[in-house]
């Protein structure tokens, strides 16, 4: 009994030392830089998904109030759903040049950090030293992820870091320089030239889209225009003459109605539809950057 008893106590200390070693071992360096790639992704991830839930919500919110307003204010359900349209549709019109010019500004944002990298290549010959330093001095709009992106390449190397930085921004544009970075990082040789027709061609589409923001500025004008003093109309003559709407009052009146409106806010949507800016297809998708991270860690562990 007294033997079973010491080779029981024995194999309970021999697990707690086995756990403790493993406790105190920690994590490889390609666990922890895959751990920290991780938390920024899922960090860049979270801040998309909640910025996208709040301009739903809003239009959602709107949706419903105007939907709301328009049932009690008439008593019709074609008004309703009208105002539901309208609350869901109205935020798109206004935010939809906004977006336009935030890509073009992304475009240049981004032709302006190539310029700034190529520069710095051709003084210092170093990829790393010239990403680092122009972490400072990059476009507002990047400096964040830039920061960010060499913060990380300190830690867990320049390549790994720039896979992030390709699946943080979602970007074709940032896709056309990381992969030129990685060239020029797995070459060892000076592609400033690389650089320069990057950024001469992101200059040049830049030019072009803010030629057709021009012509698509006046036509959004018109629109949005005869849209507001439609509504503006409608809504004088409701309060002032509302026997002019008693007609719609029936059921003739309220589908003739609920058609017209159908017919008015799909032209919106048509138009804008046909004012987006196209983009190019991405380079690197989320699958290929994670795939690259992966080669390269493999890499790492074999050399």
């Amino acid at each position: 009994m007294t033997a079973f008893l010491v080779i029981v106590l024995g194999a309970l200390v021999g697990i707690g030392l086995l756990t403790i070693a493993l406790g105190v071992r920690g994590k490889s360096p390609t666990d922890k830089e895959q751990t920290r790639l991780k938390k920024f992704r899922a960090k860049g991830s979270r801040e998309e998904a909640g910025k996208l839930l709040a301009e739903r919500l809003l239009q959602l919110v709107l949706a419903v109030l105007l939907g709301l307003g328009g049932w009690s204010a008439t008593g019709w359900l074609a008004a309703g759903l009208l105002g539901a349209m309208a609350g869901w549709v109205g935020p798109l019109m206004l935010q939809a040049p906004k977006k336009r010019r935030a890509v073009t500004d992304e475009i240049e944002a981004y032709s302006q950090w190539a310029e700034q990298v190529r520069d710095l290549v051709g003084a210092s010959g170093s990829l790393f030293e010239a990403v680092t330093l122009s972490a400072g001095n990059a476009p507002e709009q990047l400096r964040p992820a830039v920061v960010n992106m060499t913060t990380l390449a300190r830690t867990v190397g320049l390549p790994h870091a720039l896979n992030w930085f390709a699946e943080e921004m979602r970007s074709p544009f940032a896709d056309r320089l990381v992969l030129g970075m990685k060239i020029a990082w797995d070459s060892g040789a000076r592609v400033t030239e690389a650089f320069e027709s990057t950024a001469r061609g992101m200059r040049n589409e830049v030019e072009m889209r803010r030629r057709n923001e021009v012509a698509n500025s006046r036509v959004w004008t018109q629109v949005v225009s005869i849209v507001a003093v439609t509504i503006i109309a409608v809504g004088f003559m409701f309060v002032f003459n509302q026997g002019f709407f008693d007609p719609f009052g029936t059921l003739i009146g309220q589908v003739v109605l609920l058609v017209v409106g159908v017919l008015i806010f799909g032209n919106v949507v048509w138009v804008l539809k046909l004012s987006e800016t196209g983009t190019p297809i991405r380079l690197l998708a989320r699958e290929r950057a994670e795939s690259a991270g992966a080669e390269t860690a493999a890499a790492t562990r074999d050399t």
